[in-house]
């Protein structure tokens, strides 16, 4: 290759990295505009694709894309044809335009996903992604013990801490799956995780969110509990060891929970002089009835949910009008807040069940190839996607942009030509080796 070209690709090399880091840090910021859930990630995303089709190194997947255009030509066609019984008002255009983009943009990031695990970015863009969340987390833990101006924005009613997301539940389950990247990225120092695990952990407590409290109880106990390994030799990870200690002191954080002691009215009293972690105090006295209180209680969105299922459980109520479908029928226009309920009220119980147990299939298949990267991103992809179905129970993350970027590399891993084509793409160094591997000072979803 003469200089110039060499230059010239070294330069596109460079850019691609610069590219996948912002995207990675992107994909913990989220906002509404317009009525429509945007990132500015997505248009990063886009640039990623659109170099990679130049490149020609773009491959669309046929079976994801043509399910994908039978959800979409479906749920549209339901709105056209059907949604008028139900709604006789019908549903504005601007509804289902938004719902399309919605759909549109997270085949895109499954796209971006399947992409990057072809080309050994996978890894890093989650690397990225956990720096992101680390940051983040790192203001709401240092404005706790001192103001800082120009954070009032990352508090949902002041006292909740969301980070860049617009609602504190999404964002903790969010610094969990950065909590699971981190988990399985052996390329970050043991140091640097000592750093950004307990920062992590204490902005999902400052978010008030129950579900978040409850999903990373249930991560940390399955890093214990099952013995996660390297693929050289099967040696155990030096995780493993910290994932059992702390999986040690949430367990005795669940003794003190459940004999309701003198020890868990103490840290109730503590957990209550903090006006996010007020929230999480019915968890210290009364666990059972924790999760119907402070606005907690999903009992009318799941209802709501079922009643739209029952209406059409074949092809759901269409593209964009699930809230205008179940104001004329109940007069509410909640969410499901469970993407479960979700998916299987808009597209209906067939497309939905047969999207899970595609999900399903890989989560339980190995990666094609041995190679040490392609079974390490394999480990990180479902254990992020765990996570995500963790948090879905309580929170609808159908349209979570790293849910479909994860899934879309989970799929990638099962090509049968992924090794060669894995190891023809060797990605470039990072221009900053030091925010790849999360340095302690600046390691503070």
């Amino acid at each position: 290759m003469i200089p110039a070209a060499k230059s010239k690709h070294r330069s596109t090399l460079q850019l691609t990295v610069v590219l996948l880091a912002l995207t990675g840090i992107f994909l913990n910021q989220s906002g509404v505009i317009g009525g429509v859930n945007l990132s500015l990630a997505d248009p990063l995303m886009l640039l990623l694709l659109l170099s990679a089709a130049t490149a020609k190194q773009l491959r669309v997947p046929t079976t994801p894309l043509l399910f994908f255009l039978l959800v979409s030509s479906t749920t549209l066609l339901t709105t056209i044809l059907l949604t008028p019984m139900w709604a006789p008002s019908g549903v504005p255009a601007s509804s289902v335009l938004a719902s399309f983009v919605k759909l549109l943009t997270c085949f895109g990031y499954f796209i971006l996903g399947a992409h990057l695990a072809r080309t050994g970015n996978g890894q890093r863009i989650l690397r990225y992604f956990a720096l992101g969340a680390t940051l983040v987390s790192a203001v709401g833990v240092v404005s706790l013990i001192t103001p800082l101006p120009g954070t009032g924005s990352m508090y949902y009613a002041g006292v909740r801490f969301r980070g860049l997301m617009n609602d504190p539940n999404y964002f903790a389950i969010l610094a969990i799956c950065g909590l699971a990247a981190i988990a399985h990225d052996e390329e970050i120092k043991t140091r640097t995780r000592l750093v950004a695990y307990p920062v992590l952990a204490g902005a999902i407590l400052l978010s008030g969110s129950k579900t978040g409290l409850v999903v990373l109880i249930l991560f940390a106990m399955s890093r214990a509990l099952f013995r996660w390994r390297t693929p050289r030799q099967g040696r155990r990870t030096q995780l493993s060891a910290l994932g059992l200690m702390a999986t040690l002191v949430v367990a005795l954080c669940l003794l003190i929970v459940a004999w309701n002691g003198p020890w868990a009215q103490s840290l109730a009293q503590t957990f209550e002089t903090i006006p996010a972690l007020n929230r999480l105090v019915p968890l210290l006295t009364d666990f059972g009835s924790a999760l119907e209180q402070s606005g907690s209680d999903r009992d009318a969105s799941w209802q709501g949910a079922l009643t739209l299922i029952a209406t059409s459980p074949l092809v759901g109520v269409g593209l964009g009008s699930y809230s205008h479908v179940l104001a004329a029928l109940t007069g509410t226009e909640a969410i499901a807040h469970n993407t479960y309920l979700q998916l299987a009220a808009e597209w209906g119980l067939v497309l939905t069940a047969i999207f899970f147990a595609w999900v399903i299939y890989l989560m339980t298949r190995k990666p094609r190839s041995s190679a040490a990267g392609i079974i390490a991103l394999a480990a990180t992809s479902k254990s992020v996607l765990l996570v995500l179905f963790a948090g879905s129970l309580a929170i609808s993350l159908n349209n979570a942009r790293l849910f479909w970027l994860v899934l879309g590399m989970l799929a990638a891993l099962q090509v049968r030509d992924l090794t060669a084509e894995h190891q023809a793409a060797v990605p470039a160094p990072d221009p900053q080796p030091a925010v790849e591997k999360l340095p302690a000072t600046a390691a503070s979803s």
